[in-house]
């Protein structure tokens, strides 16, 4: 088995490329259609949310199907894992700060079997990208200790001033 490198994974992706920037630009709107999409969606339609997984799947195996497009199809599935277990964390765990990492990493066993397939690697990529951002964000989280500040506007959803409140003393504890 040969080792994996960037240029034998991802020959058209060199960022020296048309392609691979337009995919790097694909990856960084992907990576805020969570925080812009899915959020407001998964609070008040949940299932709904969950149920965009699926559809978000059959689109990739869709799009990869076609040779043109099969870089784009190949990051939508990466992103269509992320985008579920993001569904099922913030739609009905979200109070619990704990479970953030073990829900967010559900997608890992098939992900580190399409990396040792060979198959699906720029979704793979994109999920392990996401999931390790996730991650360092978290582990910044508990470092600062705004964890209970997280538990707390969870339980606060309505009441925007008190979230607000919170919020600025989770920045000043941030802070130092």
């Amino acid at each position: 088995m040969t080792a994996l490198t960037f240029s034998s994974v991802f020959p058209l992706l060199r960022f020296g490329t048309r392609l691979g920037w337009l995919l790097f630009g694909f990856a960084a709107f992907l990576v805020s259609i969570p925080v812009f999409i899915e959020a407001p969606l998964v609070r008040t339609l949940p299932w709904l949310s969950l149920a965009l997984t699926p559809l978000l799947l059959g689109l990739s195996f869709s799009l990869q199907c076609q040779p043109r497009y099969r870089y784009w199809g190949e990051m939508l599935y990466g992103f269509s894992w992320c985008w579920g277990a993001g569904s099922l964390y913030w739609g009905w765990l979200r109070w619990e700060p704990l479970w953030h990492l073990p829900i967010e990493a559900l997608p890992m066993p098939l992900m580190l079997w399409h990396l040792r397939q060979r198959q699906q690697l720029v979704g793979v990529f994109f999920f392990g990208g996401s999931f390790l951002g996730t991650a360092i964000t978290d582990a910044y989280f508990y470092l600062i200790d705004v964890i209970p500040h997280w538990r707390a506007i969870m339980y606060l959803e309505g009441d925007v001033i008190s979230v607000q409140e919170m919020l600025a003393q989770a920045i000043a504890q941030a802070q130092t």
